[in-house]
C-alpha cells in the first residue's frame, strides 16, 4: 500500500496495448493513492469499504446513517484538511467502537472480561462492517463488509 501501488498503476497505464483491468489491494482505497497515481489511477479497482462510497449508498443500507454521520464529524472536526479520509480512517473508529461496545457488556476494563464481551460482540453497525464477533472471528466482518469500487475522475465509485 502506499506510493508503492501509486507508481504501479501509473506504469501499468503507460504500458503499449491492450491491457486487463488492474486490481489493487484495499489497503489503498484513498485520496492519497488517487493524488499521486494521477491519471494511472483511471480505472483501476479494488476492494474497499463503503466508507469510500459513502455519498452513494442507497437510504435502505443499515449502515448509511452511522457513515454519514462519521464522514460528518470528521469534516467538522477539521480532520479532512489534515488526514484526508481513506479505508483506514473508519478501521480506526472501528475499533473504538468496538472497544466501548465491550466495555458496555463487560461492565469492566479486566482483560478476561473484556474480551469475552469482545468474542460475544452481534450485529454491532459500524463504518466499516456490521460486526458479529467470536473466539473463532476476531475480525467479525463478512464478505458483504466490502463493496468493489473504481478510480473515475479523481474519485472512488462503485464499481459496477
Amino acid at each position: 500500500i502506499g506510493p508503492a501501488a501509486a507508481i504501479s498503476a501509473k506504469n501499468f497505464a503507460e504500458l503499449p496495448g491492450d491491457k486487463p483491468v488492474l486490481v489493487q489491494s484495499h489497503g489503498i482505497a484513498g485520496p492519497n493513492f488517487l493524488k499521486l497515481a494521477g491519471a494511472g489511477a483511471e480505472g483501476v479497482i479494488m476492494p474497499a469499504t463503503k466508507l469510500m462510497v459513502a455519498s452513494s449508498l442507497p437510504a435502505s443500507d443499515k449502515q448509511k446513517p452511522v457513515i454519514d454521520a462519521f464522514v460528518k464529524a470528521y469534516e467538522t472536526a477539521g480532520l479532512q484538511a489534515k488526514f484526508p479520509m481513506n479505508t483506514h480512517s473508519g478501521y480506526a473508529a472501528d475499533a473504538l467502537t468496538l472497544l466501548v461496545e465491550g466495555l458496555k457488556k463487560s461492565g469492566k476494563a479486566e482483560p478476561a472480561a473484556l474480551r469475552d464481551a469482545l468474542e460475544g460482540l452481534n450485529d454491532v453497525v459500524a463504518i466499516s462492517g456490521v460486526y458479529n464477533v467470536t473466539p473463532e472471528d476476531h475480525n467479525g466482518l463478512g464478505t458483504d463488509s466490502l463493496v468493489m469500487v473504481q478510480a473515475k475522475g479523481g474519485a472512488f465509485v462503485e464499481a459496477k
